[in-house]
């Protein structure tokens, strides 16, 4: 059986963890999830303060870190097989009282071993929370409810890019059908 990841036994019920459990409480990977599930979650989260320009995922590359957006913001581009490189998102904190929805990037390496498929860069200095794969696997083993209810979120996230993505798609094709010009 496979052993507990040490930060989880360390840190548990540190004040970092509970801060960081209330915190992952609102982002839609983990919100709705009892305090013992946030709590265990945050006990393997590592904090990072990065500076403005830091490429934290590069397309292309693997990845096994998932990404929560603390403080800050992030561009997600990518680059396509000419070589042109095109911002597709911009992820930012919530300011109060806003129903920001995306604070997390990362998440499709709980569901494969592909390559990452963007690149996202800090356009300021930023706060992440970094949760590693195999430590959320590791809780997943012990707690099918918490496994159920991350990929039910990841699910419905990626389904909400997918519309966005859709509705880009219609736009361009009705702006090139009418007449217009892509730039």
């Amino acid at each position: 059986m496979p052993t507990m990841p040490s930060r989880l036994q360390a840190h548990s019920n540190s004040p970092q963890t509970l801060a960081t459990a209330t915190r992952l409480a609102t982002s839609p990977l983990f919100e709705g999830l009892d305090s013992k599930s946030l709590q265990r979650v945050a006990a393997l989260t590592r904090r990072e303060e990065v500076g403005r320009g830091e490429v934290l995922v590069k397309q292309g590359e693997y990845g096994d870190i998932i990404y929560v957006l603390e403080e800050g913001s992030v561009e997600i581009r990518a680059t396509n097989g000419a070589g042109k490189e095109r911002t597709l998102s911009l992820l930012r904190t919530r300011k109060p009282n806003e129903q920001l929805r995306e604070d997390v990037f990362g998440e499709m390496c709980l569901l494969d071993l592909e390559p990452r498929s963007a690149t996202v860069i800090t356009t300021e200095p930023s706060v992440l929370l970094l949760i590693h794969r195999d430590d959320l696997y590791w809780l997943f083993g012990e707690d099918r409810g918490l496994q159920l209810h991350v990929t039910v979120a990841i699910a419905r996230l990626l389904s909400q890019r997918l519309r966005r993505g859709i509705a880009s798609v219609r736009r361009i094709t009705d702006w090139t059908q009418s007449g217009g010009e892509l730039t």
